[in-house]
């Protein structure tokens, strides 16, 4: 087994909201000027970084304290500088694991010393290594199916590589959006938990990749609904405009709904209303079933909410009344003076509805 390597005084560019796995190509914009001043050092040197991944990715200025101890030894690729503004866009190409062993500068830039770090297996069995790589596979599998991707090189590597180190790391770069959860598994040298640890993390990414399915179907379906819905007023209107008939359908259900606003009513009553003014929008202006519903809007919207008389109990003008505008029927009379007595006696009828037959 070789030594690990161990890097004196090498420049360290702090990463925000990125993890980077090792083995793996990576491009990346530069601008702040300590990061600057370690791509400068870097480049005077043999081309090599440690990039490391900053704590809180709010933090402009982060201090060595702020950085997490495990990153990548990186070499520089390709380098291109704005003359603008001076900043870079860098492609790195990342070698291995590493960890901060000493810090020797910090204020122009970070400068650290850092050793390799390498995965080991302890005492674990073969096969619980085995059944951990078949489940990330298959993890892995179900995740092209859902995001519908096509099959590449890169996903054929992953399928076919039975180093459980170099799976963990590939999967985990392409399924794994957080900075956090990334670093768990760049942290993790014993092999079986990265394993397991990956395994966990994966099926919450399915979970979470689901639900962004599911809401965007919802999305795209009430989408095409509002479309088509669009599409059928339209229509209508353009239907009414050719019968010239005087008012548009958006027009009448809008001026329904503007009239049930200001009902001095209950929110049920204001419900139902509205419910038929929906059903009115979907109906053919000039059809009967639409006049049926214009007849009960109208009806139902002049009954006077909130305007109360006060009630007269005089049984001797209640009798001379119905006497002067309805001549007989002397029962129906006889039957609305016995309900009028019984509520000037009791103040309260619940539930008294009169039936008259014939």
């Amino acid at each position: 087994m070789t030594a690990n390597l161990v890097y004196k005084a090498i420049p360290t560019l702090a990463l925000r909201g990125v993890t980077v796995f090792p083995s793996l190509r990576f491009h990346f914009e530069v601008a702040r000027p300590k990061s600057v001043k370690a791509v400068d050092m870097a480049m005077l040197d043999d081309q090599r970084l440690f990039l490391v991944t900053q704590r809180d990715v709010n933090v402009q200025d982060p201090k060595i304290s702020e950085l997490y101890k495990t990153g990548v030894i990186a070499t520089i690729k390709q380098i291109t500088k704005d003359k603008e503004n001076g900043t870079y866009k860098v492609i790195v190409e990342a070698e291995h694991r590493a960890v901060i062993t000493k810090v020797i500068e910090t204020e122009e830039c970070f400068i650290c010393d850092v050793k390799e770090v390498k995965p080991y297996y302890g005492n674990t069995e073969a096969n619980l290594i085995d059944a951990g790589i078949r489940r990330i596979k298959d993890r892995f599998a179900e995740y092209l199916g859902m995001t519908e991707a096509e099959p590449s090189e890169y996903t054929s590597r992953i399928f076919s590589t039975e180093n459980p180190d170099k799976l963990c790391d590939e999967v985990a770069n392409v399924m794994l959006t957080k900075y956090e959860d990334r670093q768990l598994i760049l942290d993790e040298l014993n092999i079986l938990r990265r394993l397991e640890t990956l395994n966990l993390l994966l099926s919450k990414e399915l979970d979470v990749l689901q639900y962004e399915i599911e809401i965007e179907k919802r999305t795209e379906a009430q989408m095409d609904k509002n479309q088509k819905e669009y599409y059928l007023r339209e229509k209508m209107r353009a239907i009414s405009l050719e019968l010239g008939e005087e008012e548009e359908p958006l027009e009448e259900v809008a001026k329904y709904k503007d009239r049930i606003k200001k009902l001095e009513c209950s929110d049920e009553v204001k419900e139902k209303l509205l419910y038929e003014v929906a059903k009115l929008s979907k109906l053919q202006s000039g059809s009967a079933d639409a006049s049926v519903v214009r007849v009960y809007l109208d009806t139902a919207l002049g009954v006077p909410f909130g305007v109360y008389t006060e009630d007269n109990y005089d049984l001797v003008k209640a009798r001379k009344k119905l006497d002067e505008d309805h001549f007989g029927m002397k029962t129906v009379k006889e039957r609305f003076i016995e309900m009028l007595a019984v509520k000037a006696r009791t103040q309260n009828i619940k539930g008294q509805i009169i039936c008259l037959v014939g």
